[in-house]
């Protein structure tokens, strides 16, 4: 179990773990209600995230509606976390790299975005309205087939390795979707999947696969 960390909105939130199947904070279980938010456009000092004012009411909004966790998918800035613990919500933060394109093309884009995901984790690790971080979400199928995913997945595991060894407390995924349901992500904490299946019976079907996939880690959807 993680050691309690205390930011800067004074609150007590402790950091969280992975027990088998599920998360736990403050050592008792923690069932994901969660939400997105963003992305959004850049302000011109290229924050992705509305006016503080704005920000506060619509978290306000979600801990009202029982939502628990916030997903984002660039990474929070310090007032946006701070919000959101003091309204006992936790995030989920995401990391912005240009996973779209051919990023394996040269050495010198992988090199930067370690350097760039141990700066920005390095930043937020301590903070308490952290849950956890995604590595990357939903690398496109065209971009696994042309490097091939064995480059993937060790790009992969590099970058989770170099993150761990910068924040060694803070939880890490990756978020993959059914297209590339064959890269092999053991290496992360929990298993999480973005499904688009709007029928009960394949949503069923499929959700029994990914807890075979996911094994003894926790499943986020």
């Amino acid at each position: 179990m993680r050691s309690s960390r205390a930011g800067t909105a004074g609150t007590s939130l402790s950091g969280p773990s992975v027990n088998g199947k599920f998360l736990e904070v403050d050592g008792k279980r923690f069932l994901v209600r969660g939400t997105s938010y963003g992305t959004f456009v850049p302000d011109k000092a290229g924050t992705q995230f509305p006016p503080q004012k704005q920000l506060e009411f619509d978290l306000t909004q979600m801990a009202a509606a029982g939502v628990n966790t916030v997903r984002t998918y660039t990474p929070p800035t310090e007032a946006f976390l701070d919000a959101a613990a003091s309204r006992g919500l936790r995030v989920m933060a995401g990391l912005s790299w240009p996973q779209h394109i051919p990023f394996l093309d040269d050495a010198t884009t992988p090199r930067m975005l370690r350097r760039k995901a141990r700066d920005e984790i390095g930043r937020l690790a301590a903070h308490p309205g952290l849950l956890l971080v995604a590595l990357g979400n939903e690398i496109p199928a065209g971009i696994v087939r042309w490097h091939g995913h064995r480059r993937i997945e060790r790009f992969l595991r590099e970058l989770y390795e170099d993150v761990t060894t910068a924040a060694p407390d803070s939880l890490l995924t990756y978020v993959n979707f059914p297209p590339t349901e064959h890269l092999e992500l053991d290496a992360f904490d929990v298993f999480a999947y973005n499904v688009y299946l709007h029928r009960e019976t394949a949503l069923r079907g499929y959700l029994a696969r990914l807890q075979h996939l996911a094994g003894s880690r926790p499943l986020l959807l």
